[in-house]
């Protein structure tokens, strides 16, 4: 988890693949540790490892999380999905390559998941990264008042659907390995990360993570947003896939809104997370803070207040915030009428007395 690699923008080998950030700023991420390479989103990253990890490994803990098979929900017509491996590409005449196995590591290529293996595969790493079962049915009750068994229930409709539960390795991931992953899906909706502009701001923790799916058309890409929150004691995960959005920090809003109708998080909160990111927020903010610095020398009545706004923000606890800027604001308007005042004072004694005399002398 502390191994860094190195993101030059271009990717050295088997056909020199470029991480999205060159296209944009024709340089690369600079050095990342797994946590910061899913906060960025680094392509290059995830070409390293996946060529370091091989093919085989990808395919294994694919399948571990449930990713390319049926997840046995209770509904008909479930796609398998697809994972991109050998086998598919040797089935159209073709030869298995290097190059294909970076393209897999980073979720192109024959890859092709369902929105409800990609929920279940969020839940399970936010269930420590232990696997979790999708299922639309809590209970059945009987007429006697007894509940059905759950493992009666579940032959039951696997039969139905004529499904069978495929049987995994445990693969006994580590604890810290999780960890490490579930600090980068936060870091996504922090500063810095690929989904901030949508949830600065937002009461809720969330850990997330944004994907672009490739159609095999330049112009048409899927946008993904994955999720799940709150991000210390999770309840929901939330997965949007929609097409031809181009990129998945569109989709982000989509699950934002999901969230916040979950939460019963009100318009008012929303607004005010919308405010957080708007540019002449960002000034006034900066500003807030640098004056901050500065207050307890110049200003030291205001200076707790400063205090507290900082504290605020760190915390995204935005009404405490704004509390703070509105009792600034009114106290630097009293600061400043009485400021000038006394300031006015002198020169209007003067001008009074200067006018006495002009009176006199008249």
């Amino acid at each position: 988890t502390k191994t860094k690699i190195n993101d030059t923008g271009v990717y050295p080998k088997f056909g020199n693949p470029v991480c999205w950030y060159w296209r944009s700023y024709r340089r690369g991420h600079g050095y990342l540790n797994v946590t910061q390479a899913i906060q960025k989103s680094c392509n290059y990253f995830f070409y390293e490892t996946g060529y370091r990890a091989g093919i085989e490994n990808i395919v294994k803990y694919a399948e571990y999380y449930g990713l390319g098979m049926k997840t046995g929900i209770e509904l008909l017509g479930e796609e398998t999905g697809t994972i991109s491996r050998p086998e598919i590409v040797e089935a159209r005449g073709e030869v298995w390559t290097p190059g294909y196995t970076l393209s897999a590591a980073i979720g192109q290529g024959d890859n092709g998941f369902t929105p409800i293996q990609m929920a279940r595969y969020i839940s399970s790493l936010a269930n420590g990264g232990n696997r979790v079962d999708v299922t639309l049915i809590k209970n059945i009750m009987k007429p006697d008042g007894t509940e059905v068994d759950k493992k009666e229930l579940e032959n039951y409709v696997n039969e139905r659907l004529g499904y069978t539960p495929t049987e995994v390795e445990d693969l006994n991931i580590k604890e810290e390995n999780i960890d490490a992953i579930l600090e980068g899906m936060k870091g996504v909706t922090e500063d810095g990360g690929t989904a901030y502009s949508t949830f600065a701001g937002f009461d809720i923790e969330v850990a997330g993570k944004t994907g672009s799916a490739e159609t095999g058309d330049p112009d048409k890409v899927n946008g993904w947003f994955v999720g799940f929150a709150p991000f210390d004691d999770p309840e929901i995960s939330v997965t949007v896939l929609i097409e031809n959005a181009g990129s998945g920090g569109f989709t982000a809003e989509t699950a934002r809104d999901i969230m916040a109708e979950y939460f019963g998080m009100t318009l008012l909160a929303l607004l005010i997370a919308a405010l957080h990111i708007s540019p002449f927020y960002i000034m006034i903010n900066m500003s807030l803070k640098t004056l901050s610095d500065r207050s307890s020398r110049w200003m030291p009545a205001l200076h707790p207040h400063f205090e507290n706004y900082v504290t605020a923000m760190e915390h995204g606890n935005l009404m405490s915030a704004m509390w703070n800027t509105f009792q600034i604001t009114a106290l630097s308007v009293i600061i400043i009428v009485v400021a000038g005042a006394m300031a006015a004072y002198p020169l209007a004694r003067k001008a009074s007395r200067k006018n006495q005399i002009i009176l006199t002398f008249i």
